[in-house]
C-alpha cells in the first residue's frame, strides 16, 4: 500500500470517530432530565449551571478586558479651564466615554454610570459590562 492511500486511510477514519460532546453542567441537567431524575437533584444541577456559566463568563470578561487593553484609545485634553490664576486643560467626559467605547464594543464591552446621593457626598459609579453577563464596577465619591 502506498504512503498516499495510508494518509487518506488515516484522514477518513479520523473524520468517522464520533464526537462526544463535552460534559458540561446542562449535558449532565439534560442527561437527568431524560432520566427522570428527581426535583431537588434537578435544582441541583441548576445552580451548578449557574455557576458554570458566571464563571464562563468572567473568563469571557478577562479576555475581553485583555484585548482591550492591549490597544487603548489616545485621550487628549480638549478642554482649556482658566479660572484666576490657575490655567490647565482636560479631557471632557463625553469625549473620553466616547473614545473608550469606541475601543471596548468590539470586544464585547460596554460600560455604565450610576449616581447616589449618600448624605452630603455624590457617589458615582462606572460598571463594566461584558456582553456575556459578567460585570465589574467602581466608585468614586466626592
Amino acid at each position: 500500500m502506498s504512503t498516499e492511500k495510508q494518509v487518506i486511510e488515516i484522514r477518513e477514519e479520523a473524520q468517522a470517530v464520533a464526537v462526544i460532546p463535552a460534559m458540561t453542567p446542562m449535558r449532565m441537567l439534560e442527561i437527568a432530565v431524560s432520566k427522570g431524575t428527581d426535583l431537588d437533584q434537578l435544582t441541583k444541577l441548576m445552580d451548578l449551571q449557574d455557576r458554570w456559566q458566571a464563571n464562563e463568563a468572567k473568563k469571557a470578561y478577562i479576555r475581553a478586558m485583555s484585548a482591550f487593553k492591549q490597544n487603548p484609545p489616545d485621550i487628549f485634553k480638549t478642554k482649556a479651564v482658566a479660572f484666576k490664576d490657575v490655567r490647565y486643560k482636560h479631557a471632557t467626559l463625553d469625549h473620553v466615554a466616547n473614545q473608550i467605547s469606541e475601543v471596548m464594543s468590539p470586544h464585547g464591552l460596554s460600560f455604565a454610570w450610576r449616581t447616589d446621593q449618600v448624605e452630603d457626598r455624590i457617589v458615582v459609579t462606572c460598571v463594566i459590562t461584558h456582553e456575556q453577563g459578567h460585570s465589574e464596577s467602581v466608585k468614586l465619591s466626592a
